[in-house]
């Protein structure tokens, strides 16, 4: 594994979704930053800057590949709006003092590495919004969900917004580039949370749970699975990697596979032709699933052919990016 590897391979650990490593960097880590700009005054203005550019990095990079969905999206949005007070704050302390002063050798030290995990979050963010272009001949669909907000977990063609990527870069099987465009879809309650709670037990307990899957294009199913089990997180059906599934051949030629669909709730038939927005199934639990969610993916040729981009209404799905959907 060279260098890169082992930089998005801590990157991918620091995206984890135990709750210690959620609470740490989406919680400890911002607030600490906050603190350390609103408290801790800075000797010089070069001091001030570093501290802004360290701090204003790695809530940029955050913002951009977070899991906020389970920590709520309205902590995203006050740990920016509380940033920029820090900074507008910490400005009246050190507008007086000199913009340089002489260091010590531990004072440059501490520069130093201070500017190396600078280059290396900046290096991060272009790789998340390099992530947000998609990459040319994606197939145009539409959204498969209605009423409400939903909140793209996984999506885009970078690793660091998209697991599914990940598993294309460090997995090398033919299940991986069928699925490296795959998008993964929750409901956002009223709370800005996919469910009442952090990652609680209870599948009933998440927004999307049986929530109607429609059609989003036209086309003939090929293929339908619905009998099996829905699984209270975090139990995963490792056999049946995609559960409950509709397949549906596009017009042009493109499977559009939806699964982790709730138990008996399939209400076509292998050979039945579909319209966007036909009433198909209903979101469930099954399968190789982390909690109640949507996953799409369109694939050439067949169900695990190579993955084609998906772009949803004109907008191309990535990861903390909201759809509204009446």
């Amino acid at each position: 594994m060279n260098w890169l590897e082992k930089l998005f391979f801590i990157g991918r650990l620091a995206l984890g979704e135990e709750i210690p490593i959620l609470i740490c960097f989406h919680l400890v880590i911002p607030l600490t930053f906050i603190i350390w700009l609103l408290f801790f005054r800075s000797k010089t203005k070069f001091n001030w800057c570093l501290k802004i550019l360290l701090s204003g990095a790695y809530l940029l990079l955050f913002c951009l590949v977070g899991r906020w969905s389970i920590i709520s999206v309205y902590w995203r949005n006050s740990t920016a709006i509380l940033f920029l007070g820090a900074v507008g704050s910490s400005f009246f302390k050190v507008k007086d003092e000199p913009f340089w002063d002489v260091k010590t050798w531990p004072e440059w030290l501490a520069t130093v590495a201070a500017g190396v995990f600078w280059l290396v979050t900046v290096f991060l963010i272009v790789v998340a919004i390099r992530g947000r272009i998609h990459p040319g001949a994606a197939i145009e669909l539409h959204f498969p969900l209605k009423s409400g907000a939903y909140y793209i977990i996984n999506g885009g063609d970078s690793m660091l917004i998209n697991n599914y990527r990940a598993n294309a870069f460090f997995n090398q099987k033919r299940i991986a580039a069928a699925v490296q465009y795959a998008v993964d879809i929750e409901k956002l309650n009223q709370m800005g949370m996919a469910a009442r709670g952090i990652k609680p037990r209870d599948y009933k307990n998440y927004a999307i749970f049986g929530e109607t899957v429609y059609s989003p294009c036209h086309g003939q199913v090929v293929e339908v699975i619905e009998d099996l089990p829905d699984l209270n997180p975090p139990d995963k059906d490792w056999l049946n990697i995609t559960g409950n599934r509709v397949v549906i051949r596009s017009l042009e030629r493109t499977l559009i596979t939806l699964y982790h669909l709730q138990r008996d709730s399939v209400i076509v038939e292998p050979g039945d032709w579909v319209s966007p927005g036909q009433a198909i199934a209903s979101v469930g639990n099954s399968g190789l699933s982390i909690r109640p969610h949507l996953t799409i993916q369109a694939t050439q040729d067949s169900l695990w052919g190579r993955g084609v981009p998906i772009i949803f209404d004109g907008q191309f799905p990535i990861r903390n990016r909201i759809f509204f959907q009446r």
